[in-house]
């Protein structure tokens, strides 16, 4: 891994306004909130890679009309990256298996509907990598993904110092 010091806030601006396009076209909105300036030391690709996978999937299952949240959180012992759609959800007897690679809700979906079933399980991966954890919940109607990253891939505030040199 290709561990950098970056700012999740603007990792998820970035994917924001990436995937404000498609969301449009879908009739969808993102919304983003958390809470400020949040660094990590972390693999930022494959962490875009991660949040990428999980937006995109959100949009491609959100109703026309509805929104996608993104929510950022830090606590001290973890970082959190919450994702929800306002769609159908997935069964509860298929929710421990969205993240397994090929897996599809719905089998009948080819790539051109849907996806090959990549998408979740690289994103399990890139997490756990960074010895983090995804799930997904439920919400009625919707599904929350989460993304929960150890607290120490936080960098300290002392380490937020800037000097600049003319």
């Amino acid at each position: 891994m290709n561990r950098e010091v970056f700012s999740l806030n603007q990792l998820l601006r970035e994917m924001t306004v990436d995937c404000a396009i498609e969301a449009d076209v879908r009739g969808c909105r993102l919304v983003a909130r958390g809470e400020d300036a949040i660094l990590v030391r972390a693999d930022h690709e494959l962490l875009r890679r991660a949040v990428e996978n999980i937006l995109r999937n959100a949009i491609r299952h959100a109703p026309e009309g509805t929104s996608i949240e993104i929510t950022l959180n830090g606590q001290p012992s973890t970082v959190s990256v919450s994702i929800r759609d306002y769609g159908p959800g997935v069964p509860e007897e298929m929710l421990s298996s969205i993240f397994k690679p090929f897996f599809r809700v719905d089998g009948a979906r080819d790539s051109a509907s849907g996806g090959v079933g990549l998408g979740l399980a690289i994103a399990q991966s890139a997490i756990a990598l960074h010895s983090g954890n995804l799930s997904a919940t439920n919400m009625q109607p919707g599904l929350l993904v989460r993304i929960e990253l150890p607290g120490d891939l936080k960098v300290p505030s002392e380490d937020n110092v800037v000097v600049n040199i003319s």
